[in-house]
């Protein structure tokens, strides 16, 4: 068994990264994403620090 995603996956993220590439801001955009969640992964695990 492949560990490899289904092609579909593979043709999504293709596209994604092409349509962000050709902005040149795909790797800016990715960081926000990365930092977003997590944010949002930090405030699940622990709501103390959800005013941060």
């Amino acid at each position: 068994m492949s560990i490899k995603p289904p092609e579909s996956q593979q043709h999504y993220w293709y596209l994604v990264q092409k349509q962000f590439s050709e902005k040149n801001s795909f790797s800016k955009a990715r960081w926000k994403w990365i930092l977003m969640v997590r944010r949002a992964l930090l405030n699940k695990s622990d709501p103390g620090r959800a005013s941060l």
